[in-house]
C-alpha cells in the first residue's frame, strides 16, 4: 500500500496536464484507500479522457488493490501507448503483477524496460533483483545459481546506490554479505532461499515500493548460511 500512495504522489508532482470531471474525485478516492469508489470514477474519466496516462496507471493501481492483476495488467498495457514520461512507472506496476502472478521471468523482463525508460529510478533496480533471485531459486544446482548471485548483487548494489536513505539499507547489505559469502564458498550447504525472497517481497512492491523500491524487511541470518 505504501507503494500505491507514492505512485500517487508521484503522478501528482509530475503535474499530467489536462482537465476531466472525474479525475480530482477519482484520485482522492484512491488516496483514501477506497478502491471501488475510485474505480468507477476512473472508468468514467477513461470514457471522458481516453489518452490521459494518469487514468490508466491510477485505475491499474485500483484493479491492483481490488485483487485482480489481470485486469490490471489488461489497463496498463492498453494506456502504455499513451504514457509519456511516467511510461518507467507503467512498466514497474506491470513487473509487480507478474511477479505477484509467479511470472518472474516476465517480472524481470518489465523491470528491466522500466530502468530503460529511466534509469534513476532504484525500485525497479530492487524489484529487478528479487525476481533474479526467484529465477536463480529454480536453478538445479548450485554452481548455477551462484553463477547469477553476482549480477542480482548489482541490481541491489545499484539500488543501494540509488536510493543510499532507504530504511532498509542494513538488511540489503546484510543480504548481499550473505550472498557473496555463497560465491565464495559454493559448496556451504544453502539455507532456504525461498524464505529469504519471502522476506524481499515486502520491498518488492506491490506496486510496491514506487517502489520495486523497498518497505521495512527482516534478514536473518547465520554466518555461513543464507536465511530469511
Amino acid at each position: 500500500m505504501k507503494q500505491v500512495v507514492c505512485i500517487f504522489l508521484l503522478l501528482y508532482m509530475i503535474q499530467i496536464h489536462g482537465f476531466c470531471t472525474y479525475l480530482n474525485e477519482a484520485n482522492e478516492l484512491l488516496n483514501q484507500n477506497k478502491p471501488e469508489e475510485a474505480r468507477i470514477l476512473y472508468e468514467k474519466a477513461l470514457l471522458e479522457d481516453p489518452v490521459n496516462e494518469e487514468i490508466y496507471l491510477n485505475l491499474a493501481i485500483v484493479y491492483e488493490m481490488l485483487g485482480d492483476r489481470e485486469k490490471s495488467l489488461e489497463i496498463l498495457k492498453r494506456g502504455l501507448s499513451y504514457a509519456g514520461e511516467t511510461k518507467y512507472l507503467f512498466y514497474h506496476t506491470m513487473g509487480n503483477e507478474h511477479y505477484e502472478l509467479g511470472r518472474y521471468s516476465m517480472a524481470v523482463d518489465m523491470y528491466t524496460k522500466s530502468i530503460e525508460h529511466n534509469s534513476r529510478f532504484a525500485n525497479s533496480y530492487m524489484n529487478r533483483g528479487n525476481g533474479k533471485l526467484k529465477l536463480a531459486m529454480t536453478l538445479d544446482t548450485i554452481d548455477e545459481r551462484v553463477k547469477s548471485y553476482e549480477n542480482i548483487i548489482t541490481d541491489y548494489e545499484t539500488y543501494l546506490a540509488l536510493y543510499p536513505t532507504t530504511p532498509q539499507r542494513s538488511d540489503v547489505e546484510k543480504l548481499i554479505a550473505a550472498l557473496r559469502r555463497n560465491i565464495k564458498d559454493k559448496e556451504q550447504r544453502e539455507k532456504d532461499l525461498e524464505n529469504l525472497l519471502d522476506i524481499l517481497n515486502s520491498a518488492t512492491d506491490s506496486t510496491k515500493d514506487i517502489t520495486a523500491g523497498a518497505e521495512d524487511i527482516k534478514v536473518e541470518y547465520e554466518d555461513e548460511d543464507i536465511l530469511e
